[in-house]
């Protein structure tokens, strides 16, 4: 009796897990008689995050301190407090696929606005036969304002143009839609994990602001310098 009510619970934890999944992972397929592309976009939203970590958790039977250890490592990679991270995966069984330069092949539209990867995985890069996976990165703020490119967005589009594969013949772009609406994934974090989270962001300020003061106290020593032998040529001169 007690197996069962464990299965069932797994089956629909599970079942939750698919659910969520595809509601955050979408993809298209293209093919002929010769060959056939897939196409995967994976959107981090903290629902999808939140439901991988509990999935992990469950199927290798992680501790707390376990399962904090995996949300601090994953989410690093993410660096989802700089950018708008997005998980690509390709798989082509017909002729090699070129897509370099990747960064040009790929967009994300936030309403009417189109960004451009400011990172990405550079195999994307190489010819492509088989299957790759990679993380793709969009900037997250605005240059001149600073403001957060996701408030406020209720629908964004990562789309690919359509010479990433011959067989796409259609206008515009191979588009993948999502609606993140008002996402926190932080708050899916524990205190654990938001802390080291936060500890990473202070240190990666400290080292910046630490290269910016040696940077200036290097050109302040320059202009001091001048300055010296400015006033010791102006000394000379006037006795």
């Amino acid at each position: 009796m007690l197996v069962g009510v464990l299965w069932g619970a797994l089956a629909a934890q599970a079942l939750d897990f698919k659910a969520i999944e595809a509601k955050w992972q979408k993809s298209r397929e293209l093919k002929d008689d010769e060959m056939s592309v897939k196409i995967s976009v994976t959107w981090y939203a903290g629902e999808y995050i939140q439901a991988l970590f509990q999935q992990q958790a469950e199927k290798n039977l992680w501790t707390q301190s376990e399962t904090d250890k995996y949300a601090y490592e994953f989410l690093s990679s993410l660096q989802l407090d700089q950018y708008i991270p997005v998980m690509i995966a390709i798989e082509n069984t017909g002729d090699k696929m070129h897509m370099a330069p990747f960064d040009k092949q790929i967009v994300l539209w936030i309403g009417d606005k189109r960004y451009e990867p400011v990172e990405y995985d550079r195999r994307f890069n190489f010819p492509l036969l088989g299957k790759i996976e990679g993380l793709v990165y969009f900037p997250k703020f605005d240059e001149k304002t600073g403001k957060d490119l996701l408030a406020g967005a209720s629908t964004v589009k990562v789309g690919f143009r359509g010479s990433v594969t011959p067989l796409y013949s259609g206008p515009g772009f191979i588009d993948f839609a999502f609606t993140p609406g008002k996402d926190n994934p932080d708050a899916f974090f524990s205190e654990t994990t938001k802390k080291r989270m936060e500890i990473d962001r202070l240190l990666k300020r400290l080292q910046k602001l630490a290269s910016e003061k040696a940077e200036l106290e290097q050109k302040l020593g320059a202009v001091n310098a001048e300055l010296e032998t400015l006033h010791q040529r102006m000394d000379e001169l006037q006795k």
